[in-house]
């Protein structure tokens, strides 16, 4: 098996753990997750600079993730939408790290080490229980972690520097 299928296969465990998230995004309308992230990320994708409802300055605030270019960007993009739809794009978002993080994982243990402990370890870092909070700081931050480490042990410091610097826009 090549590391393209090795990968799709990693993207289907994806969708068969978050399978009831993936159909039914409100699934993970609990929570901070509804109650102080998602307002605090519809308000940037409108350009207010004050939360009235919550935060104070949620600029100031290294947990909401205000600095993240990916989130950042795809507030302003699903701005005019309903919320219903900025809500699945929300979450839609936080599942597509969670792959992001799995692939990291598995190029970065098959780069020492074989397939299947590659497979086994990226899905074990990537879900294991501490790492599926509904904390969208901590989703971005493990999801660019193992790429900063693949970057280091292939000796890539522009990857090792952009994957660091996403860890700290992330909060």
């Amino acid at each position: 098996m090549d590391n393209i299928s090795c990968i799709l296969l990693l993207i289907s465990f994806n969708l068969i753990f978050f399978w009831q998230a993936w159909t039914n995004h409100f699934s993970l309308a609990t929570s901070e997750l509804l109650s102080t992230f998602f307002p605090s990320w519809v308000h940037q994708g409108k350009g207010e600079k004050y939360d009235s409802y919550y935060w104070l300055h949620y600029r100031a605030h290294p947990v909401l993730s205000f600095y993240y270019p990916p989130q950042r960007a795809l507030s302003k993009l699903v701005s005019s939408l309903s919320l219903d739809m900025q809500f699945r794009s929300f979450v839609f978002n936080l599942l597509i790290h969670y792959n992001l993080c799995m692939v990291g994982w598995f190029l970065l243990i098959h780069s020492f080490s074989s397939l299947e402990v590659a497979i086994f370890g990226a899905i074990t870092l990537t879900y294991s229980s501490y790492n599926i909070k509904q904390q969208p700081c901590l989703i971005y931050t493990i999801s660019w972690f193992p790429w900063l480490l693949y970057g280091i042990a292939t000796h890539s410091i522009l990857l090792s520097s952009i994957s660091f610097g996403m860890i700290l826009l992330a909060g």
